[in-house]
């Protein structure tokens, strides 16, 4: 599959991360047909420390998936194109992208090939080489806290919390905990939000067993820095 048909394949995966709606946004296409246009390839914004509104790459490493997740577009039964970058291509298409001036960093997720292990050192592999003495952020569902987290386990059973920890201590990341809440305008948007994440029999009785529009919710922001 060529290189241009991959992109165009895992940006477009990319943008179903709530983190970023701009993900796969037009912008200026400077090169008709060239790997260097950013048209409808994962273009997405975020905001620094200082305020300014800088542009990222949102692209996934694939969208292969050995999970079937009931919430995600990219879960193993679903009925979507395929394709996966090397860690090489991420690095090459990051770095084309950042010498024509389109973005100034890159925001990468992936769907879990083989294991979460060997897809974690894919992603690894790509931040050692595309930005020595950067920083790498990963957030994660803490599945060990919050009301959430208890469903999210329920939902997942072979989630084993201790494994994930170890896993990246073991590749020299730090964790920062932190605690949210989602919040909604009626009981109707809420149960919304519950039937994409979860199957229907488990949000069943989530609804009857929970009250009001909203509910705590826990994350992992795990990070480190390349030397």
């Amino acid at each position: 599959m060529e290189l241009q048909q991959k992109l165009e394949i895992l940006a477009d995966a990319a943008k179903y991360d709530a983190s970023c709606a701009s993900s796969g946004g037009e912008r200026r296409d400077s090169r008709k047909g060239g790997i260097g246009s950013s048209g409808g390839s994962g273009i997405c914004h975020a905001y620094t420390p200082d305020g300014r509104c800088i542009s990222l790459l949102k692209i996934l490493l694939t969208n292969h998936c050995v999970f079937d997740c009931h919430y995600c577009i990219n879960r193993r039964s679903s009925n979507v194109q395929r394709a996966r970058f090397t860690p090489d291509e991420v690095v090459r298409l990051t770095l084309d992208f950042y010498k024509r001036n389109f973005i100034e960093g890159l925001f990468l997720s992936s769907g879990i090939i083989q294991s979460p292990d060997y897809t974690m050192e894919q992603v690894v592999e790509v931040a050692r080489v595309l930005r020595p003495g950067g920083t790498a952020f990963v957030i994660d569902n803490d599945a060990t806290r919050s009301t959430f987290g208890g469903w999210f386990r329920q939902a997942m059973p072979s989630h084993d919390p201790v494994a994930v920890e170890r896993f990246w201590a073991r590749q020299g990341w730090s964790r920062d905990r932190i605690d949210m809440r989602w919040a909604f305008g009626s009981r109707a948007d809420f149960e919304a939000v519950l039937r994409i994440e979860f199957s229907q029999t488990l949000v069943d009785g989530i609804l009857a067993d929970h009250q009001g529009t909203g509910v705590d919710y826990a994350v992992s922001l795990w990070w480190r820095t390349f030397a």
